[in-house]
C-alpha cells in the first residue's frame, strides 16, 4: 500500500484508490451493530495492518490531495470466493468426510455477506466518485449470523456430518452486525443476497 501510494505521489497521478480493508478493524464489538464512525481496535496482525493502510491512505490524501474509498466488508463468501474463509472451510471440509471444527460451539456471529453484494457495493463506489470521495464504507449484509446457521445448511445438502467443538481463538474480533446505513443513504446500495440461499448455491 506504501509503495502504491508512493508512486501516485511521486508521478503526481490523479487517481482515486480503493481500498479493502476489513470488518476486524473495529476488534471486539462492544455493541449489537457498529458503524464507520466507531473506534477502531485491531487485535491481531492482520486487522492491525488494515488499519494502517487506512492511515496512510487518510495521510496520504491530507498531504497531496489523492481522493480514496475505504471498504470494511465481512465474511465474504460465495462463487470463485475461495481465501480460506470459514463459510469456504466447512464445505470443503464436509465434502471429504472431515469434522466440521467449531470454535465456541459456532454460536459467535458473523456479518456473512456474498460476493455479488460486494461487487454491486464497489461498482456503486466507481459510478459514483463524487458520493464515495474520501469515504469509509462497512459493505455487508448488515445482518449477523451464528456460525452454526452454515453447519445447518451444509447438513440440508450435504447430509450428516461430523462436529468437533474447540475452544474460541482469543485472538480472533468478536463480531456482529455492520451498520449499511452510510453506504445505503450516499450510493443506494442494498444487498440482494441473503444467506438461506447464497450458501445453499455456493455448497453446490
Amino acid at each position: 500500500t506504501f509503495n502504491i501510494l508512493e508512486l501516485i505521489r511521486e508521478e503526481k497521478l490523479h487517481t482515486h484508490l480503493m481500498f479493502f480493508s476489513s470488518s476486524t478493524v473495529y476488534g471486539d464489538f462492544l455493541k449489537p451493530s457498529v458503524k464507520e464512525e466507531d473506534n477502531v481496535n485491531p487485535i491481531g496482525i492482520y486487522e492491525a495492518t488494515k488499519v494502517c493502510g487506512e492511515t496512510l491512505i487518510k495521510s496520504y490524501s491530507n498531504l497531496v490531495g489523492i481522493n480514496y474509498t475505504i471498504f470494511r466488508p465481512s465474511a465474504l463468501y460465495g462463487e470463485r470466493c475461495i481465501n480460506n474463509r470459514v463459510s469456504q472451510v466447512l464445505i470443503e471440509r464436509a465434502l471429504m468426510g472431515k469434522s466440521l471444527k467449531l470454535f465456541g460451539g459456532g454460536e459467535e456471529k458473523l456479518d456473512f455477506t456474498h460476493i455479488d453484494d460486494v461487487v454491486q457495493g464497489v461498482y456503486l463506489a466507481l459510478t459514483n466518485l463524487q458520493q464515495s470521495k474520501n469515504q469509509i464504507f462497512n459493505l455487508t449484509r448488515g445482518n449477523a449470523r451464528p456460525i452454526s446457521d452454515l453447519v445447518d445448511m451444509i447438513k440440508k445438502e450435504v447430509g450428516e456430518v461430523k462436529i468437533e467443538n474447540l475452544p474460541r481463538d482469543k485472538m480472533r474480533p468478536k463480531r456482529g452486525t455492520l451498520k449499511i446505513d452510510k453506504i445505503k443513504n450516499l450510493l443506494g446500495y442494498s444487498p440482494k443476497v441473503d444467506l438461506s440461499v447464497g450458501y445453499k448455491n455456493y455448497i453446490n
